[in-house]
């Protein structure tokens, strides 16, 4: 077996587009937030390396993650 580091792409309002969704170019909003998201992969990537699957699932596993809200 092997690990590996799943990136979610979220969901189409319409269920019937879900090809076209997963196959479309990304957004201007999802390519200006592309180097974060590779960038925390890689780290998580690094954690499991370093520190094991339970904790880097414990640091970096989110559900519904909104990366594209800035925090003040």
């Amino acid at each position: 077996g092997f690990m590996r580091v799943r990136l979610g792409i979220g969901k189409p309002v319409d269920k019937s587009r879900i090809e076209g969704y997963v196959l479309e170019p990304f957004r201007k909003e999802e390519q200006e937030i592309l180097p974060e998201v590779i960038e925390r992969a890689a780290d998580a990537s690094a954690e499991i390396v370093l520190n094991g699957l339970r904790q880097a699932i414990g640091k970096y596993q989110t559900k519904n993650m909104n990366i594209l809200k800035k925090e003040d």
